[in-house]
């Protein structure tokens, strides 16, 4: 059986729960039920350290995740990861070519396969062509 209750809690975070679509009832009913049920701290200091045990191999991946040299958000990651084949594959090309205009340089990443790595990294081909042509 339950019971309603009132609580007084902050709009904001209100609005941040609401934009998460978490169910406030049952997320304080949960924290409630774990804090409740715990009756010693020797079963206290057994989940903190089974919680320490989670974030320490938590912590290791993520560091490891930073060595590869990913970054923290996954999107941006791929952005610059894209980015960066961008950037080879046109030195590579200014290398084999030599000089090239403008104009030459906005036909290249105009074909399709160029067209879309600029819609992942977020960018127009106009836009990268500029950075492209800074770095050469």
């Amino acid at each position: 059986m339950k019971k309603k209750l009132t609580l007084y809690v902050d709009e904001g975070i209100i609005e941040i729960a609401k934009m998460e679509s978490l169910n406030i009832s049952q997320v304080v009913e949960d924290f409630l039920r774990n804090f409740l049920e715990i009756q010693t701290t020797e079963v206290i200091d057994q989940k903190i350290n089974k919680l320490n045990q989670q974030i320490g191999a938590l912590s290791e991946r993520k560091n490891q995740l930073l060595t590869l040299g990913l970054s923290q958000e996954k999107s941006q990651g791929l952005a610059s990861k894209i980015l960066e084949e961008l950037k080879d594959i046109y030195r590579k090309r200014v290398e084999n070519i030599g000089f090239s205009t403008l104009n030459e340089d906005l036909q290249w990443l105009h074909t399709p396969k160029n067209i879309n790595r600029c819609k992942m990294i977020g960018k127009t081909p106009e836009e990268i062509v500029i950075e492209l042509r800074k770095e050469k």
